[in-house]
């Protein structure tokens, strides 16, 4: 990987290799059987005991110790990049492409890791990851980063509401809503019945998210790819195995002329609309919104936009906050909602991945230790369950994949920072039987249909002023727009498309196309 590391970059590498070099930090020499990992997240409660555990029972038997330490999720974009710069002696850190992952990755700081997968002498990580998935899962071509996910899609998109209220008021099916109809009654009789809630939370940065958009199995399926880029949303028509058309969100009708049907026309607006429309259910401050979880906890908004992957958390703290809640989750993509097969369009990319930076003196260790945490359900547990009889158990159920939490259990650990894996994957029996027949459906591999680009990752680097000056452009109406405050949303999307292509929008679209159909070529 050719590193890309300007001067300004290298002299502080060069200032701060010192740390790395003699494997210390703080004055403190990290001993040569200990690995210094970075996470990000608060510290879970009951940490040091599960680290304390694994030091005396498990090290032994696999030769390595652990440090880590724990960065909060605001805080770990700047930090990770400030210490990755400075050469800080890390074996192991979290990083992901929403974070710090495409630059670093790019700038050649993380290890490439390619020799460690589909090899034997690494039998968890050979299991867990296929070469399908590895060549998928790639960053400018190399493998330098560990995936830390169960499933190769992104999350079962669901609505979290208050299944009792529902119930309360006569809506779906014993309380269970199934369709947006049913979606649209509920928010009607919070609105008219529950003048302290807010019907539909949201936040600011994100506004209805994926509701109302068309999904990428649809794109999928007609052999259209979605890539986010400079502030904008472009489309990619592949056909012969290179990009037959390509046009951004907001070009107009004409620019989608040569896309197949139904997608022949400005289409992915449309959702702009039903935004407006719906923005009488949202708090009048939404876009001011930062706290969505503890709203929803507190009764102060009845549903709110997420994933199954909240469902366990967002029980356990209801019956904490406000026990007489029953929380109702509601699939709201139809295919899904119907379990069919190939439903879900997926890039079979992590969405969370581990590296392990160049500079690191222990790259078979940190590599060791985590196959060990890939091949060792016991030691997978510790991490991500706690200590057997003391923070769980196993369940009632009898089943394998399902555990309990022990009375008075406090340890909650974020598994998607380091233990997530597709071997190992266990569900808290607080679960209800409809919930959990969705997370299995979430591990079938033919609940997800490739996108024609699965695996391409689009590097900025040459188009860094373009996207710079386009982002600045397109961010003015994004939250808005999401948050569905403006009038005439798609005349304003449109003109907005229209100014970002005089600041750059157009060559960074021209560089996409190029990276694509060299990536196609490549396949």
């Amino acid at each position: 990987m050719g590193k890309r590391i300007t001067s300004l970059l290298l002299a502080a590498v060069l200032v701060f290799s010192s740390v790395g070099m003699t494997g210390c930090f703080g004055g403190t020499k990290i001993p040569d059987d200990t690995i210094r990992i970075m996470l990000m997240g608060e510290k879970p409660t009951g940490w040091e005991k599960i680290v304390d555990t694994y030091n005396t029972e498990y090290a032994p038997k696999t030769g390595i110790k652990i440090k880590v330490e724990w960065v909060a999720q605001g805080d770990y974009k700047q930090k990770i990049n400030m210490k990755m710069i400075a050469g800080e002696d890390y074996d192991i850190v979290f990083d992901a492409p929403w974070c710090r992952l495409k630059d670093m990755a790019l700038e050649g700081f993380y290890a490439d890791l390619a020799g460690y997968f589909n090899n034997p002498a690494y039998p968890g990580l050979q299991h867990a990851f296929s070469e399908e998935i590895m060549e998928n899962n790639k960053f400018y071509g190399v493998n330098c980063a560990i995936p830390i996910m169960r499933a190769v899609g992104t999350g079962i998109q669901a609505i979290h509401y208050r299944k009792d209220l529902a119930k309360k008021y006569h809506i779906g099916t014993d309380g269970q809503i199934n369709t947006m109809e049913e979606y649209e009654q509920f928010l009607q009789a919070i609105q008219k019945n529950e003048k302290n809630m807010i019907p539909l939370g949201v936040s600011n940065t994100r506004g209805f998210y994926e509701m109302f958009r068309v999904t990428f199995g649809d794109l999928a399926k007609k052999d259209i790819e979605l890539v986010s880029a400079a502030g904008g949303i472009f489309f990619l028509y592949i056909k012969d195995n290179k990009v037959a058309a390509v046009a951004a969100e907001g070009d107009g009708d004409e620019a989608f002329k040569d896309f197949p049907e139904p997608f022949n026309r400005d289409f992915y607006v449309d959702r702009y609309e039903i935004y407006r429309e719906w923005n009488k259910y949202l708090d009048p401050d939404s876009l001011n919104e930062t706290d969505v979880n503890n709203k929803f906890f507190s009764e102060r908004c009845a549903s709110m936009i997420g994933t199954l992957d909240d469902t366990e958390s967002l029980i356990t703290q209801l019956k904490l906050k406000t026990p007489e809640a029953e929380l109702g989750e509601f699939i709201y993509i139809k295919e899904v909602h119907d379990m069919e097969k190939h439903a879900i369009g997926a890039r079979y990319m992590g969405n969370n991945f581990l590296c392990i930076p160049e500079n690191s003196r222990k790259k078979d260790m940190a590599m060791k230790f985590m196959d060990s945490i890939f091949s060792d359900q016991e030691l997978h547990d510790l991490f991500e369950l706690g200590i057997e009889g003391e923070n769980w158990k196993a369940s009632e159920t009898g089943r394998e994949d399902q555990y309990a939490y022990v009375d008075g259990n406090e340890y909650m650990f974020p598994g998607y920072v380091l233990t997530w894996n597709p071997t190992f994957v266990r569900f808290n029996d607080i679960l209800p039987e409809d919930v959990l027949k969705y997370r299995r459906y979430e591990l079938q591999d033919d609940t997800y249909l490739a996108t024609p680009l699965a695996g391409f990752v689009f590097d900025t680097s040459s188009v860094t002023t373009e996207v710079a000056k386009a982002s600045n452009v397109a961010t003015k109406v994004t939250n808005p727009l999401a948050h569905g405050i403006l009038d005439d949303p798609i005349k304003e999307k449109q003109k907005n498309t229209a100014e970002c292509r005089k600041k750059g929008l157009t060559v960074v679209e021209e560089e996409l196309v190029r990276q694509a159909n060299e990536y196609l070529a490549s396949k």
